[in-house]
Protein backbone atom coordinates (compact mmCIF):
# COMPACT_ATOMS: atom_id res chain seq x y z
CA UNK A 1 0.00 0.00 0.00
CA UNK A 2 1.46 3.38 -1.00
CA UNK A 3 0.93 6.50 2.16
CA UNK A 4 2.84 8.71 3.75
CA UNK A 5 5.82 7.33 5.42
CA UNK A 6 6.61 7.69 8.58
CA UNK A 7 10.19 8.04 10.93
CA UNK A 8 11.10 5.44 13.53
CA UNK A 9 9.43 7.71 16.31
CA UNK A 10 6.28 7.69 14.10
CA UNK A 11 6.56 11.27 12.68
CA UNK A 12 5.94 11.84 9.33
CA UNK A 13 9.32 11.92 6.98
CA UNK A 14 9.65 14.78 4.67
CA UNK A 15 11.52 15.63 1.64
CA UNK A 16 13.42 18.32 1.38
CA UNK A 17 13.72 20.11 -1.95
CA UNK A 18 15.32 23.60 -3.06
CA UNK A 19 12.00 24.93 -2.69
CA UNK A 20 10.12 23.32 0.26
CA UNK A 21 9.58 20.15 2.40
CA UNK A 22 7.16 17.81 1.61
CA UNK A 23 5.84 14.54 2.91
CA UNK A 24 7.39 11.51 1.79
CA UNK A 25 5.08 9.09 -0.05
CA UNK A 26 6.16 5.20 -0.34
CA UNK A 27 5.13 1.29 0.41
CA UNK A 28 3.49 1.53 3.90
CA UNK A 29 2.30 -1.91 4.73
CA UNK A 30 5.24 -2.84 7.26
CA UNK A 31 4.47 0.32 9.40
CA UNK A 32 0.44 -0.12 9.14
CA UNK A 33 1.10 -3.17 10.80
CA UNK A 34 3.55 -1.71 13.50
CA UNK A 35 1.63 0.70 13.88
CA UNK A 36 -1.63 -1.75 15.01
CA UNK A 37 0.71 -3.97 16.91
CA UNK A 38 1.60 -0.96 19.40
CA UNK A 39 -1.56 0.41 19.43
CA UNK A 40 -3.95 0.23 22.02
CA UNK A 41 -7.98 0.16 21.35
CA UNK A 42 -9.67 3.53 21.80
CA UNK A 43 -6.16 5.43 20.11
CA UNK A 44 -7.56 5.71 16.68
CA UNK A 45 -10.77 8.19 16.36
CA UNK A 46 -11.22 6.68 12.96
CA UNK A 47 -11.31 2.92 14.00
CA UNK A 48 -11.53 3.05 18.05
CA UNK A 49 -11.53 -0.99 18.00
CA UNK A 50 -8.20 -1.44 16.09
CA UNK A 51 -4.95 -2.11 17.92
CA UNK A 52 -3.39 -5.00 19.58
CA UNK A 53 -1.44 -3.23 22.26
CA UNK A 54 1.29 -5.54 22.27
CA UNK A 55 2.95 -4.16 25.15
CA UNK A 56 0.53 -5.91 27.46
CA UNK A 57 1.25 -9.04 25.96
CA UNK A 58 5.14 -9.03 27.27
CA UNK A 59 4.63 -11.08 30.37
CA UNK A 60 2.22 -13.69 28.55
CA UNK A 61 3.58 -17.04 28.92
CA UNK A 62 0.35 -18.25 26.52
CA UNK A 63 0.86 -16.71 23.04
CA UNK A 64 -2.68 -18.14 21.45
CA UNK A 65 -4.25 -15.01 22.49
CA UNK A 66 -1.74 -12.99 21.71
CA UNK A 67 -2.11 -14.74 17.90
CA UNK A 68 -6.02 -14.13 18.34
CA UNK A 69 -5.63 -10.40 18.40
CA UNK A 70 -2.62 -9.83 15.69
CA UNK A 71 -5.34 -11.87 13.87
CA UNK A 72 -8.50 -10.29 14.75
CA UNK A 73 -6.95 -6.24 14.16
CA UNK A 74 -4.93 -7.47 10.61
CA UNK A 75 -8.17 -8.91 9.47
CA UNK A 76 -10.18 -5.35 10.31
CA UNK A 77 -7.50 -3.28 8.36
CA UNK A 78 -8.06 -5.94 5.32
CA UNK A 79 -4.49 -7.32 6.08
CA UNK A 80 -4.12 -11.26 4.92
CA UNK A 81 -1.58 -12.91 7.31
CA UNK A 82 0.51 -15.32 4.99
CA UNK A 83 2.47 -16.63 7.98
CA UNK A 84 2.83 -15.35 11.43
CA UNK A 85 5.60 -16.72 14.15
CA UNK A 86 6.06 -15.58 17.68
CA UNK A 87 8.77 -17.68 19.28
CA UNK A 88 10.86 -15.99 21.97
CA UNK A 89 9.87 -13.03 22.51
CA UNK A 90 9.88 -12.41 18.47
CA UNK A 91 7.11 -11.56 16.59
CA UNK A 92 7.48 -12.29 12.80
CA UNK A 93 4.67 -11.40 10.56
CA UNK A 94 4.15 -11.58 6.78
CA UNK A 95 0.84 -9.89 5.82
CA UNK A 96 -0.36 -7.72 2.63
CA UNK A 97 -3.58 -6.23 1.83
Amino acid sequence: MIGIQLDNNFSPKLHATALCKSLTLGETTEQNQAIILKMHPGESKENPTLGVGLDSYTNDEDVNFLRYAIRQNFKQDHLVINSMVIKNGDIDINATY
